[in-house]
């Protein structure tokens, strides 16, 4: 339902933030039990009026001891580099980075940094409609930086699936004609049975399937071992490098524009965040009729201690 509020138009650009001196108006991130989490604090310093760091209520610390000793460490660390920390659900999240924006000088272009490793898919849709909000009046910037996973940290077990619905209300996906036939864009990643349940859930008649890329062999033989059932149906895949966002912007747009006249589009983005954060950016270009879902094990996620890679990748998002 985009239509309902005005969006900006956005691109994005492969970005090297670091050590610009730039002057960021607003620093976000995510922390929880994952090591990424903290991992920007070992990046260099960036100047930031506000720097915010967001809690999760859960999983329990009491059911699992051992997070209790992370998180308070993390929160540490966040502390003492300047960070505010707040522990809040999803709506509230997206509440008070709405807030947070609208208290930028209505006379300048803000320039927010937001880590989206350890954020969930929903509040990172929820960052960047924000950002791509016409509500500020010159527009926005945004540089997401993501550390991708280590292929030895990240070792996903079998999670049911709980929740599979829009990653926000205004991208859920609204088509003009809903007699169009389904096609279902996926986003593929190394969660078990995870994308084969989606297909047999959504029954799309179109089925494209976007293949990440990463740094190690062993994360894409990975990849390619957990969705043999969905690459058999499915064809031949769409190859993207983790580390070139604006390439993979433009192939998914590509895919979006050629499916768009005869097709009702639901993007799921598995996998690497970043490819959520571009699917996202891609429903904003394309407007109402494409839907951006997510799907996941909701409260009964593991709690993985993923580590991040040593360089980030970042892109800089620009809402004009």
């Amino acid at each position: 339902m985009i239509s309902e509020e005005a969006l900006r138009t956005p691109s994005i650009t492969n970005s090297q933030l670091w050590g610009s001196g730039a002057n960021v108006s607003l620093w976000i991130s995510c922390h929880g039990f994952e090591a990424r989490s903290t991992r920007h604090l070992h990046l260099p310093r960036v100047s930031a009026r506000r720097m915010i760091s967001f809690g999760f209520g859960f999983p329990s610390t009491d059911e699992h001891p051992e997070l209790a000793d992370r998180l308070e460490h993390a929160r540490d660390d966040l502390s003492r580099a300047g960070f505010e920390l707040l522990v809040t659900n999803d709506g509230e999240y997206e509440r008070i980075v709405k807030d947070a924006l609208d208290q930028l000088s209505s006379s300048e272009r803000p320039l927010v940094v937001a880590d989206i490793s350890s954020m969930n898919r929903t509040r990172i849709a929820s960052l960047m409609l924000a950002c791509a909000s016409q509500k500020l009046p010159y527009g926005c910037d945004l540089e997401v930086v993501y550390f991708p996973s280590t292929f030895a940290s990240h070792k996903h077990g079998y999670e049911p699936l709980e929740t599979f619905s829009p990653s926000h209300d205004l991208i859920a996906g609204w088509p003009s004609d809903p007699d169009l036939p389904l096609a279902l864009i996926l986003g593929l990643g190394t969660e078990p049975r995870r994308a084969e349940g989606i297909v047999e859930t959504v029954e799309p008649d179109i089925l494209g399937l976007f293949e990440p890329v990463g740094d190690e062999e062993e994360y894409s033989a990975d990849v390619h071992r957990e969705n043999r059932r969905v690459l058999e149906v499915g064809g031949e895949s769409t190859p993207y490098l983790v580390r070139d966002p604006e390439l993979t912007f433009l192939a998914l747009s590509a895919s979006v524009e050629r499916l768009a006249e005869r097709a009702r589009i639901i993007i799921v983005p598995l996998g690497p965040k970043i490819f959520a954060a571009i699917a996202v950016c891609v429903a904003v270009a394309f407007g109402a009729e494409i839907g951006v879902w997510k799907a996941s094990a909701g409260a009964g996620v593991q709690p993985i201690n993923v580590e991040g890679s040593d360089v980030p990748v970042v892109a800089r998002f620009a809402f004009n």
